[in-house]
């Protein structure tokens, strides 16, 4: 009996450390973040299409502003088939992706809108077509046989929604994040990514979190970070993750939707810029998932409350047991 009350006392430790595991009871990562990604097959009927169609490149432009940004993607298509493909492609309004590097960590991209949209096909407008019942964005992509084809979108969304979650602490940080994951649904390799952004005066630069520092190159002239990529798109690619300036509590939205083609017109003005000629020093900052707080310290206690309390309770009972035999023996 000795020998099995010492083996009950070498496994509290290793119950205790174990706690740690359910200290995130709420599930880290970012939610509500603005952002935007590569458009995805939305119909079953268009399956025919799946993976006949490379994106050959993707051009990403996107301004942060505080409580917001605007974005400018130009996307080039291949189609490697004999026949036109006609597929619908779109954007889900919002969705949660696990971060690819980060430990599990979630994304909850939350589009909410894709606030003044506009969009061409080889420079003519694009209808688009809002799927009300899934809550999907939509356009009908018309793919010429072994040709390539040219689709640019501009919108912009709210980043001042977001959080920051891990465990029981949260900040609330603008967040925004570009979907590169969802580039391979498309047919392999992606030839080449650009993605620049840049950053409005009233943004604190040493607020800037990224998940992508190594990838990522700044000008402090330009105040814009730059990452290419080549030959990806095989499988999920690790998303870009940025996190800035504190939330607003007062932010009047509508009025910066007045002004989405000035801003637009203002990413148009980027692409004139030679930016791959500047200069980029190595861009280096904490982790946008890392939450600063007493949370953790609470989860902590409250799991030594509940999980420890009842261990001790059934230590204390064995050893009641054990007493009441060994009482017993003697007689």
């Amino acid at each position: 009996m000795n020998h099995k009350i010492k083996y009950i006392f070498l496994i509290i430790p290793i119950l205790i450390i174990g706690q740690s595991s359910f200290a995130n009871s709420a599930q880290p990562g970012i939610w509500q973040a603005g952002g935007t990604g590569v458009f995805t097959l939305h119909y079953p009927e268009d399956s025919y299409g799946y993976k006949k169609i490379r994106m050959q490149s993707e051009q990403i432009y996107m301004k942060l502003y505080p409580g917001f940004a605007v974005v400018k993607g130009t996307y080039v298509f291949e189609n490697t088939e004999d026949s036109t493909i006609n597929i619908k492609v779109g954007y889900p309004i919002n969705n949660v992706f696990p971060e690819m590097n980060r430990g599990g960590k979630l994304n909850n991209v939350w589009f909410d809108e894709l606030y003044g949209i506009k969009a061409n096909w080889d420079g003519l407008d694009a209808p688009l077509l809002k799927d009300t019942f899934t809550n999907w964005y939509v356009w009908n992509g018309v793919f010429a046989p072994n040709q390539k084809t040219t689709f640019n979108v501009y919108f912009i969304v709210n980043t001042n929604n977001a959080q920051q979650i891990q465990g029981y602490n949260k900040s609330y940080n603008n967040s925004f994040i570009y979907l590169i994951e969802t580039g391979s649904i498309w047919k392999s390799p992606i030839d080449s990514g650009d993605f620049y952004v840049f950053l409005e005066e009233k943004i604190d630069f040493s607020s800037l979190r990224s998940n992508r520092n190594s990838d990522l190159g700044w000008n402090n002239k330009k105040r814009a970070l730059y990452m290419h990529l080549e030959d990806y798109g095989y499988e999920p690619d690790e998303n870009l993750v940025i996190t800035y300036n504190n939330r607003m509590d007062s932010f009047d939205f509508n009025s910066i939707l007045e002004k989405s083609e000035r801003y637009f017109l203002e990413l148009d003005s980027y692409e004139k810029l030679e930016i791959k000629k500047l200069k980029f020093e190595t861009f280096q900052s904490k982790s946008p998932y890392d939450v600063k707080g007493m949370g953790n310290i609470i989860t902590t206690s409250i799991m030594w409350f509940l999980y420890l309390l009842p261990i001790l309770g059934i230590i204390l009972a064995l050893f009641i047991i054990y007493k009441i035999v060994k009482h017993f023996r003697k007689k």
